[in-house]
């Protein structure tokens, strides 16, 4: 009774938002909370969700700026290091289920020093937060612990691919699911965020 109470309010939180433009509004986005952030730009379309996601960790001061198209190296610099930023927004049975995160054109040949993905539960508005270096990710990818495609290849099944060119421009697919891999030692905080130009895993 009390968790079907809970949705019922998420549920008409969700409508207030939905119904109300003024609402969507996040022009301030310093002055937002991170879960009221959360919550608000769950309720956009991907494409907006992804720039308003890196215009947010700006303006918390936990990157320095954008990256520009013309650049070529993912989306967020600090300390002159590059990041590819990637978000989601899941369902709550698909995270039960152990999808921790899915997404697309992950540019693996670009010279980046980390990757950040970022998860939202659709239903809950729970977040999680995963950062990978680019080397381990790397890695990763050629030990076969992520699930992934690549655009330039028929069916999409990592299980035909023999070998993994990084030096390709391929943008490659990926979802990292817990029956493939431990992802635990790769999920921060929202405070840990300003500090992933000092890791190296």
């Amino acid at each position: 009774m009390i968790i079907n109470d809970l949705q019922k309010e998420i549920n008409m939180a969700k409508e207030i938002l939905r119904s109300n433009e003024e609402q969507l509004n996040l022009e301030n986005l310093s002055t937002i909370s991170f879960s009221e952030f959360t919550m608000r730009v769950s309720l956009l379309s991907g494409q907006k969700r992804g720039p308003l996601w890196a215009k947010f960790l700006i303006s918390k001061g936990y990157f320095e700026r954008e990256v520009s198209s013309n650049e070529n190296r993912g989306d967020l610099v600090k300390n002159n290091k590059y990041f590819e930023l990637k978000t989601a927004l899941l369902k709550h049975k698909q995270i039960e289920d152990g999808l921790l995160f899915r997404g697309q054109q992950i540019r693996l040949y670009q010279p980046l020093f980390g990757h950040l993905f970022i998860t939202t539960d659709e239903d809950t508005f729970e977040t999680r937060i995963y950062y990978i270096s680019h080397s381990k990710l790397k890695e990763l990818y050629q030990e076969r612990k992520v699930r992934f495609s690549s655009s330039h290849m028929v069916g999409g099944s990592k299980n035909k691919i023999a070998t993994i060119d990084f030096e390709l421009k391929h943008e490659w697919g990926i979802q990292l699911h817990s029956k493939d891999y431990d992802w635990t030692n790769y999920e921060i905080t929202e405070e840990q965020i300003q500090h992933v130009s000092e890791r190296h895993t």
